[in-house]
C-alpha cells in the first residue's frame, strides 16, 4: 500500500515539474491572452473578433453620393483620416473617430461579460441620403464554425460557442455590398448600436461604454503626473495588439500598416524588445509574450533576425542587440525565473553569434550574410541588400543613416569595413545584462564567459575614441581612419563603464550641448545639424528617433549626468505630447526642425509604438519603473 502511495506521489511530482516548464508557461500565457472580444484582426481597427473561436463582426460604411464602400481603413488610408483614441489592453473598450468622404463618425465598442456592444455615432453628415453602417458576420482564420441567418437574425455556431447578432435599429436592404457572407445594413441617421448575446438599447450600450471607459480612465490616472504619457504609450500599444493565427499567439507588431504589406504580421527585432520593456510598466503577460515571441524567431544560424514576418525572415542579418537588457529589466520587476529560462538559451546563442560572425580584429562591424532564398521573396534577394552593404546598413536598424554612406563592404567577412561605436557599446551592454541573467540562473560558466567577453570589448572600445574631435567615432577597419559622420550612437559608450570623466565632459560640452550638432528645441537629431544630410529630414537623415534618445538617456543615467539627462527627458516628453495632444499621434520618427511627426509625404508612421519611448523615460525618473543601473542580485 505504502509503495503505491509513494509511486502515486512521485508521479504527481513529475507531472507538477513538467507543468512548470517554460514551454508550458508559454502555452498557458498565450491561452490566457487570446480570449474574449478585441480588435485581433491585423487588417482592420474596426473588425471585432472573439477568441478563441474566431467569431468576427467586420464594420463597413457606404455612402450614396458616389456609391463608395469603406470596408477596411488600411485600404483607404489616402482617402480617410482616423483618430485612434482609448483602447483597453483586453479589448473591453475601444474608441476611434473616422473622417471619410467629408463625413465624420465615432465608433466605440465595449464588452459586457462575454457580450460585445458597438455604438456608431454620425458626427458630421454632408450627403443628402444618410450613409449606412454595414455589420458583416464571419469566422476568421479557417476556424471551425458556421454563420447563418434565420428569421432575420444572424447567428454564429462553433464547437464551443453559439451567439446571435442584435441591433438597436431595424436594418435596411442593400444587396450591393461586395460581400459574400451574412451582413446587416443600418441607416446612420442617428446613433446606431449592435450587440452580441442579447438585445441592448442605445441607453444600455452607452452605460456599458461609460463603465468600461471609466475603468480605463482610472488606470490612466493611477500614474499621476505621468497620466497623459501613459495614455499615449498604452493606446499606441493596445491598438497594435493582434492575433497571429499562424503561430497561435498574441503579438504587438509596430503598426498595422507594416503588417499589411508584410503579408499579415511583421516583428522587428529591437522594436519588439523595446515594446516588451514598455509593457512591463503595466502588463506583465504582454511583456512576456512579446519578448518570447521575437526571441523565438531566431534564425537557424543562431541570431534574432532584423525582421520576421508571415512569409520570410531576414536570415542574412540581425539588429541592435538590446534583447538581453530588455529581458533583464522585465525580470527585475516580476522576478519569475521561468521567463528567463524561456529565452536564455537563444539569447546566449545570439550573443555568441555576434562575436563569431561580426568580429573584425577585436571589434564588431555590421554585416549581412548571403544565403540561398527559401521563398523567392524580394527580401531574400541581393537587390534587397542580402549579402551586401545595404543589408549591413539595415542590420544597424538605422537604414539610410549617412554614417554608412560610401563605406566599402568586405565580401570575405561579409561586414562593412567599419567598426561601429553603437554596435560595440550595445554588445557590451548585452554581455553585461546576459551575465547578470546567467548569474541569476546559477550558470557560473556562462557568467564567467560573458563577463570575460564584455571585458574584452570594453578594453577595445577605447580604440574608437577620437581625441581630436572629443567623442567616440566609427572607424574604418581597413585604413584605421576615423569617420567624421556623427550620430547619437556616438554617445552609446555611456552605456558602459569605459569612458572616464574627462572624455564624458568633452562629449557633453563639445557635442551634446553643441547647438550646431545635437542640442536644440527638438533633440536628438539622428545626424548633427551641421551635417549636409540634416536638411533632408529623411528617415534616419536628421529626424528624431525615440530609441536613440532612450539609449542615450540610459547612458546619461548610468553616469549620473543629471543636467543633460533632465534636458533630454523634458524635451523628449514635450515632443511626444506635442504630437499626441494635436493629433493623437505616437510617431515612428519626428522632424528635428519643426517637432512634427508623420507629416504628409514622409516615411513616418503616425501610430508606431516605439515613439512612446520618448515618454517612457519619465516613468523611470519617477520610480514607476525601477532604475536599471544595479545588478539583479
Amino acid at each position: 500500500m505504502m509503495k503505491k502511495i509513494f509511486i502515486s506521489l512521485l508521479f504527481c511530482n513529475v507531472l507538477n515539474v513538467f507543468s512548470q516548464t517554460p514551454a508550458n508557461h508559454v502555452i498557458a500565457l498565450q491561452q490566457s491572452l487570446s480570449k474574449g472580444w478585441n480588435t485581433w484582426d491585423t487588417y482592420s481597427q474596426v473588425s471585432f473578433t472573439h477568441m478563441p473561436d474566431g467569431i468576427t463582426i467586420n464594420l463597413a460604411l457606404k455612402e450614396y453620393q458616389d456609391a463608395m464602400i469603406m470596408q477596411n481603413p488600411l485600404l483607404y488610408k489616402d482617402e480617410l483620416h482616423m483618430t485612434l483614441g482609448a483602447h483597453s489592453d483586453n479589448g473591453s473598450y475601444t474608441d476611434l473617430e473616422l473622417e471619410w468622404h467629408k463625413m465624420k463618425f465615432r465608433i466605440q465598442s465595449a464588452t459586457d461579460s462575454d457580450n460585445l456592444v458597438i455604438l456608431v455615432t454620425p458626427l458630421e453628415i454632408t450627403e443628402l441620403k444618410p450613409p449606412v453602417l454595414v455589420a458583416e458576420a464571419g469566422i476568421v482564420w479557417q476556424k471551425t464554425g458556421s454563420v447563418s441567418e434565420s428569421n432575420h437574425i444572424i447567428s454564429w455556431t462553433t464547437l464551443n460557442h453559439s451567439v446571435s447578432l442584435f441591433e438597436t435599429h431595424s436594418p435596411v436592404k442593400d444587396p450591393y455590398m461586395k460581400l459574400y457572407g451574412p451582413y446587416r445594413v443600418y441607416e446612420l441617421a442617428s446613433e446606431t448600436g449592435i450587440s452580441t448575446g442579447k438585445k441592448y438599447s442605445v441607453a444600455e450600450i452607452k452605460n456599458i461604454l461609460q463603465r468600461q471607459s471609466a475603468l480605463l480612465e482610472q488606470k490612466k490616472k493611477s500614474f499621476g503626473g505621468n497620466s497623459e504619457i501613459f495614455n499615449a504609450l498604452q493606446s499606441s500599444i493596445a491598438w497594435n495588439v493582434v492575433y497571429d493565427p499562424l503561430k497561435q499567439r498574441v503579438i504587438v507588431p509596430v503598426s498595422r500598416s507594416w503588417n499589411d504589406w508584410h503579408g499579415g504580421y511583421v516583428l522587428f527585432c529591437w522594436d519588439t524588445y523595446f515594446v516588451s520593456y514598455m509593457l512591463s510598466l503595466y502588463n506583465k503577460d504582454l511583456a512576456y509574450a512579446n519578448a518570447i515571441a521575437i526571441t523565438n524567431e531566431s534564425a537557424e544560424t543562431g541570431f534574432v533576425p532584423n525582421f520576421s514576418d508571415a512569409i520570410v525572415k531576414s536570415r542574412d542579418r540581425s539588429q541592435p542587440p538590446v534583447g538581453s537588457f530588455c529581458v533583464c529589466e522585465i525580470y527585475r520587476k516580476y522576478r519569475e525565473k521561468w521567463f528567463l529560462k524561456a529565452v536564455y538559451d537563444k539569447l546566449l546563442t545570439w550573443n555568441r553569434w555576434w562575436a563569431a560572425k561580426r568580429d573584425v580584429n577585436g571589434l564588431l562591424a555590421w554585416g549581412s550574410n548571403f544565403y540561398k532564398p527559401l521563398n523567392g521573396n524580394y527580401w531574400e534577394t541581393k537587390e534587397s541588400g542580402v549579402g551586401g552593404r545595404l543589408g549591413a546598413s539595415l542590420e544597424s536598424g538605422m537604414d539610410n543613416a549617412p554614417m554608412y554612406f560610401d563605406i566599402p563592404f568586405d565580401t570575405t567577412k561579409e561586414t562593412l569595413k567599419l567598426w561601429d561605436v553603437g554596435l560595440n557599446s550595445l554588445y557590451i551592454l548585452d554581455c553585461n545584462a546576459l551575465a547578470d541573467i546567467a548569474r541569476e540562473l546559477g550558470k557560473t560558466a556562462d557568467y564567467n564567459e560573458l563577463t570575460a567577453r564584455g571585458a574584452k570589448y570594453s578594453n577595445n572600445l577605447n580604440k574608437l575614441w577620437n581625441e581630436k574631435l572629443g567623442i567616440y567615432c566609427n572607424r574604418r577597419t581597413d585604413t584605421g581612419e576615423f569617420s567624421s559622420r556623427l550620430s547619437p550612437t556616438c554617445f552609446y559608450p555611456l552605456l558602459t563603464d569605459v569612458p572616464d570623466k574627462q572624455k564624458i565632459d568633452r562629449m557633453m560640452k563639445e557635442h551634446f550641448y553643441n547647438p550646431d550638432e545635437f542640442y536644440g528645441e527638438w533633440i536628438l537629431p539622428s545626424v548633427p545639424r551641421n551635417d549636409s544630410a540634416f536638411k533632408a529630414q529623411n528617415y534616419w537623415q536628421g529626424r528624431v528617433w525615440a530609441p536613440l534618445n532612450f539609449l542615450v538617456y540610459l547612458g546619461l543615467r548610468k553616469h549620473n549626468l543629471i543636467a543633460p539627462k533632465e534636458a533630454l527627458v523634458a524635451k523628449s516628453k514635450a515632443l511626444l505630447l506635442k504630437n499626441w495632444t494635436a493629433n493623437h499621434y505616437v510617431c515612428e520618427n519626428y522632424n528635428a526642425i519643426t517637432g512634427i511627426g508623420a507629416e504628409k509625404g514622409t516615411a513616418s508612421d503616425p501610430f508606431y509604438h516605439w515613439g512612446a519611448l520618448l515618454g517612457f523615460m519619465a516613468f523611470i525618473e519617477s520610480g514607476q519603473v525601477e532604475a536599471p543601473e544595479k545588478p539583479l542580485n
